[in-house]
């Protein structure tokens, strides 16, 4: 799942993650036919919270 890295970091910052939407995902293959880059575009989805409590 290349999008899991993206949760992953985003998780250190954001709190009460709760989902994840791909909207691209796209890859760059070497001249040996492995893949050497990948991008994928994300949307995180969180609950806020307010004065303490997750609302």
């Amino acid at each position: 799942m290349p999008f899991a890295n993206a949760v992953k970091t985003a998780s250190r910052t954001i709190r009460n993650i709760k989902g994840v939407e791909v909207y691209s995902s796209t890859a760059t293959v070497g001249d040996d036919g492995e893949i050497t880059n990948y991008k994928v575009q994300v949307k995180i989805a969180f609950l806020i919270e307010e004065g303490g409590s997750v609302s």
